[in-house]
């Protein structure tokens, strides 16, 4: 019999029941409406249409703003790269995310072997795991959030410091830290706090020496923002977005009624985790004891993953997925909390490795087989998207609509034909060429025509005249 911790090939099973998890629901059409909105964006920066600073949306943007700076552009210029490789179509946003979730399952593995025992490392398939089954993973790489891509430099910027362990891994963990703020801001400066919990919690430092290794990379990181904002496109880009978005939507935009709201949302989605551990520990209570070994490696990411959400209390713009760039921590805690019991484990004679690959197999080939029969079906907000995909057929490309204040606010509808068409619309102007009506809309004049009138009464209509400029 093999012990659990020597199953090599577990590792590639949780890569596969990843796949599984994403790739069908992935490669379906239609995403969250934020996540359509951010691949526009990258798509119309592949296309020439916006900068990397100001990227753009639409004709109108967002919030009376001449550029889309509702999140900084880090993530908009990776992706962008992918459409320029791989084209416009849905399967260019698809591989990115896919990707992007593939490297966070690896930089988990890679520091569960930079901190834990060397006799552990072969247990690294249990954060991978604990990460894959955290109810809010698989759907943030369903939908192509910012977070996925922040998550990336999250860890690195905590692999940077374990790896070195000098001024070089301060160097690149402050590096790092700074992308993960260009991609989607404050958030992503949570591991600062690092340094200072592993001096204090794993090498029982002095608590000065702690703040010291904390602040060379506060330092570092300080200088590369100082050098950063001597760029007047990147200081006029990032002032906008932190002056005239995020303070707008911090003290004007609530999304929740309590400032305790994530902390629940947390309980929920590791609900299944903490299931399956409870479970676990209710047949091998006899050895609760073992809990005890490494404790601090378990406290040390616990905190490490709270200091990435309890900062949202302080304001009531709180989603579940804001959570992702911390749970690979909470994965690894739990991943420390139980693996002496795990490591213990002896496996039964049919779990051997030749069960584990035929699994692994078996699981690749029905995600793909799902992915394959599933590519552009629409799965979300359905109605919106067939609507899109009528309207949007019957306007050439580039065009600039008018549409009904109904319609403009249907920001799902709206980003779709940004994304798939390229099709910007302005609210309430009838002199454009095209016009889509709303059921019971404003009176036009005479000289439109009906092109096309959907089941729910949207109508598109087309000007006999030339568009006016």
């Amino acid at each position: 019999m093999k012990r659990i911790a020597e199953l090599h090939p577990l590792e590639w099973l949780v890569y596969a029941l990843f796949t599984l998890l994403t790739w069908p629901i992935l490669f379906r059409d239609g995403m969250f409406m934020d996540a359509i909105q951010y691949t526009a964006v990258a798509k119309n920066l592949s296309e020439g249409y916006g900068t990397f600073w100001f990227p753009q949306l639409s004709y109108c943007s967002i919030g009376g703003l001449k550029a889309f700076h509702e999140h900084p552009p880090l993530v908009f210029g990776i992706e962008s790269i992918f459409f320029k490789l791989f084209g416009p179509g849905i399967f260019t946003e698809r591989l990115y995310t896919a990707l992007v979730g593939l490297v966070n399952i690896v930089l988990i593995a890679a520091i569960w072997k930079k901190a834990s025992p060397k006799e552990w490392h072969r247990l690294s398939y249990l954060p991978m795991f604990f990460w894959i089954l955290t109810v809010e993973v698989p759907w943030s790489f369903q939908n192509n959030m910012q977070e996925n891509t922040m998550s990336v430099f999250v860890l690195l910027s905590v692999y940077s410091f374990l790896a070195f362990k000098n001024y070089w891994g301060s160097i690149f963990s402050a590096f790092f830290l700074l992308a993960a703020f260009l991609c989607k801001g404050i958030p992503g400066l949570f591991p600062l706090i690092f340094p200072f919990l592993w001096s204090v919690i794993k090498l029982r430092e002095p608590l000065f020496k702690g703040v010291w290794r904390s602040v060379v990379v506060l330092c570092f990181l300080g200088l590369f923002s100082v050098l950063l904002c001597l760029w007047p496109e990147a200081f006029l880009s990032l002032k906008t977005y932190l002056v005239e978005r995020v303070l707008h939507r911090i003290t004007q935009d609530p999304v929740v009624n309590s400032r305790v709201y994530i902390l629940w949302k947390w309980l929920q989605d590791l609900s299944i985790v903490l299931l399956l551990i409870s479970i676990l520990l209710f047949i091998k209570r006899k050895e609760i004891q073992v809990l005890g070994l490494l404790k601090d490696d378990f406290w040390l990411w616990l905190i490490l993953g709270f200091c990435g959400i309890i900062p949202m209390m302080l304001t009531l713009v709180q989603r579940g997925f804001y959570m992702v760039p911390a749970f690979p921590f909470f994965a690894i805690a739990l991943a420390f909390l139980i693996s002496p019991i795990v490591v213990k484990f002896k496996s039964p004679n049919w779990w051997n490795i030749r069960t584990q690959w035929v699994l692994t197999i078996l699981l690749l080939i029905l995600s793909f087989t799902l992915a394959y029969l599933n590519y552009g079906k629409v799965w979300r907000e359905t109605e919106q998207m067939y609507l899109e995909r009528e309207i949007g057929s019957k306007i050439p490309a580039g065009e600039l609509v008018g549409a009904d204040a109904v319609l403009w606010d249907n920001w799902t509808f709206q980003t779709a034909l940004m994304r798939y068409h390229s099709i910007s619309i302005i609210k309430n102007d009838p002199s454009r060429k095209y016009y889509i009506d709303a059921p019971g809309g404003m009176q036009l004049p005479a000289d439109y025509k009906l092109v096309y009138r959907s089941n729910s009464g949207v109508c598109l209509l087309k000007k006999n005249d030339a568009i006016k400029d």
